[in-house]
């Protein structure tokens, strides 16, 4: 989905008087802070006229440096120090209750509580990787670390909730290319897909979104400004046939995994039958690395014409497809399965059939080849088990990818502008499978608003979508 933002921000408040760098929302409250809170107070502005309503500091609270802000949509939360986020009274900066969690905010800007989701999500400020972070609110786990799209450190993170369900968690960047970028938590925060939304020549802060506007503070400049969020909808469009109006929402989806052993990154695991030598680790076969030379990729001892490669997820991946390359060295397509059997496990021991591949095409060196299922599936362990290959003494893969795709038909009840914003898609991946699911989306037609969005799953598929 193309949203890069196009239209330039506007300034609503001109100037401050120090540098700020927290910054959130609550209500139509705005609540700014300038590095220690205990010390400098945060000051409080109306979200609609920009005028300052009253100011207070965080009393008995060290803060860490930069004096983040977060908030759940209802109460006022500060890091302090000792890696703990604190309740404070929104209206004079009482410290209500120090949180449990032990959470590094470092020089956050801003973090975000999502109670519906049980998440907690913020950004780092530093260069390294995983510099975006989920973890359960409930009890801090980590369930997602993140790095930006292209090197540059965190600052502020925002929520963005759509009328009908959606969720989107918006980042900004501070140090290198002054970017914001944005990802789907709809349906979680595995496997998220982050998108440029805009990009300026600013240094940011915080952020948060009120009334279709995403606001940041310009940290150098002292000011606060904001970017229209309306042109996320501006090129959506949706799908018409014989009188009736359809949303193609699909999902494309390639795990990465970047191995650097065969067990690192953690918690991911490769294994294999064996391994010719040291220069041919299994690791190599799931290392996210192009193939270039004869060492790119895992490569059996001899005499095993016959036999698997597997990878262990460490938590389990909904799969339907699997990509494998070929090693470019001479004689390399002929280490490559003519036949093959695609297994899922959950214990390492039981392993369940996925697809039986037979009668493969001869292969072209350096050549990726996808083959899919029929269903989606759910385990922690995916096997490439080769039954023959095609006459050498040895098997051997460059690369493995795992992944899934899907599509899902909605027809949609009635042709208006809240179903185009909700519903409308501004690209459509045109997948190699037939759409599995079809849904109906239930709305009340006398609602003004349309409001009360349900769907309702049929287990029948389309043959085709035709196009008058």
């Amino acid at each position: 989905m193309d949203i890069t933002v196009t239209s330039p921000p506007t300034t609503v408040i001109p100037s401050f008087s120090n540098n700020k760098w927290g910054l959130t929302v609550i209500d139509d409250e705005i609540f700014i802070s300038q590095y220690q809170i205990g010390k400098y107070p945060i000051e409080v502005y109306d979200a609609n006229t920009f005028v300052l309503k009253r100011s207070f500091t965080v009393p008995n609270v060290v803060s860490n440096n930069y004096g983040s802000l977060g908030t759940d949509g209802v109460d006022l939360y500060v890091g302090d120090n000792n890696n703990k986020i604190i309740k404070v009274n929104k209206s004079n900066g009482a410290v209500i209750n120090t949180g449990s969690l032990s959470i590094n905010l470092g020089q956050t800007a801003s973090f975000c509580i999502d109670l519906e989701r049980d998440i907690i999500f913020y950004t780092m400020y530093t260069l390294d990787t995983n510099n975006i972070v989920f973890l359960r609110y409930s009890d801090g786990k980590i369930l997602k670390l993140y790095s930006f799209p292209v090197i540059g450190s965190g600052a502020g993170s925002a929520i963005y909730k759509g009328s009908n369900g959606t969720a989107y968690a918006i980042f900004s960047k501070y140090m290198g290319s002054n970017d914001f970028y944005i990802a789907d938590i709809s349906n979680g925060v595995d496997n998220l897909i982050f998108k440029e939304l805009y990009t300026s020549n600013i240094s940011k802060g915080g952020i948060f979104v009120y009334k279709e506007n995403l606001f940041f503070v310009d940290y150098l400049y002292k000011k606060l400004s904001k970017i229209s969020l309306s042109s996320l909808y501006n090129n959506n469009f949706l799908l018409q046939s014989n009188n009736k109006t359809y949303s193609l929402k699909s999902t494309d989806i390639w795990y990465e995994t970047k191995m650097t052993s065969d067990n690192a990154p953690a918690p991911l695991v490769a294994s294999a039958i064996s391994t010719y030598s040291s220069s041919f680790p299994v690791w190599k076969a799931f290392d996210g690395i192009a193939v270039t030379s004869d060492s790119s990729g895992w490569l059996s001892s001899n005499a095993t014409k016959t036999g698997w490669i597997q990878l262990k997820f460490g938590s389990t991946k909904t799969v339907n497809r699997v990509m494998l390359t070929c090693r470019n060295v001479a004689g390399a397509n002929e280490y490559m399965p003519k036949s093959f059997i695609l297994e899922g496990s959950n214990d390492g021991t039981k392993y369940d059939t996925i697809g039986n591949f037979k009668d493969i095409p001869q292969w072209i060196l350096n050549e990726s080849r996808i083959f899919t299922t029929d269903k989606k599936n759910n385990y922690s362990i995916y096997r490439i088990n080769v039954t023959e290959n095609y006459g050498a003494n040895n098997i051997s893969f460059g690369e493995i990818k795992f992944g899934y795709a899907s599509s899902i038909l909605y027809k949609i009840p009635i042709l208006n502008k809240e179903n185009f914003i909700n519903y409308g898609e501004s690209e459509v991946n045109i997948l190699p499978f037939p759409i599995l699911n079809k849904n109906y989306l239930l709305q009340d037609k006398i609602s003004k608003n349309d409001e009360g969005l349900w769907t309702s799953k049929l287990d029948r598929k389309p043959l085709s979508i035709g196009f008058n």
